[in-house]
């Protein structure tokens, strides 16, 4: 069989042409050829085919990462929910990067959903909003830096971050720098008998 003045063997799954002048074999893969047409961005208006850069699949997904995390944080800081959970994570991309052992104290704290007076008597769970330490609403800046009945647990949380810092401590610094400190001091409440 002739092609164009070349001798085609088709002996392989390739096409082998076989020059009759020179006598040199050249192997024509059409699967390579079909991956570099689907890497051709169409053609321009003569018809020839325009070439578009190559990215890896890694190179892809980081981007679209980036791209996510960057709306995410613009959507975050437009919010006007979840501002306790803000003061604790205002950087989106920092909080995705922290591992964190959620529990559900530790959950209660960072977001003020849980079983706090404050949040039950919104669902009336709760005859009160009120601390039983009775001083003011059981709420999670009371209980982080005023409740009476956490002091042993607030001191301890204290000898561990005032050192560096000082106390009062701002949420976001609590939680980036002082991250374990602040998980003993969550898991250390318990809300069922604070609220007995």
């Amino acid at each position: 069989m002739y092609f164009l003045g070349l001798r085609v063997f088709t002996t392989s799954p390739y096409i082998v042409f076989n020059s009759t002048t020179s006598g040199q074999s050249t192997h024509w893969d059409p699967r390579k050829r079909a991956r570099r047409h689907t890497r051709k961005g169409g053609s321009d208006e003569h018809g020839h085919p325009r070439m578009l850069p190559q990215s890896s699949k890694s190179v892809v997904k980081s981007e679209l990462e980036t791209t996510s995390v960057a709306k995410w944080q613009r959507e975050w800081d437009l919010t006007t929910k979840g501002q306790i959970t803000k003061a604790y994570f205002p950087v989106v991309a920092q909080r995705l990067n922290m591992k964190i052992n959620l529990t559900r104290n530790f959950t209660t704290m960072v977001t003020d959903n849980g079983n706090i007076n404050s949040y039950m008597y919104r669902f009336k769970i709760s005859d009160t909003p009120k601390c039983p330490c009775g001083n003011m609403a059981q709420i999670i800046d009371h209980l982080l830096f005023e409740c009476d009945l956490l002091k042993k647990e607030r001191d301890n949380l204290i000898s561990a971050v005032s050192k560096p810092v000082g106390w009062p401590i701002n949420k976001h610094t609590l939680m980036s720098k002082h991250y374990r400190s602040f998980l003993r001091f969550t898991n250390q409440i318990s809300f069922d008998k604070l609220n007995e």
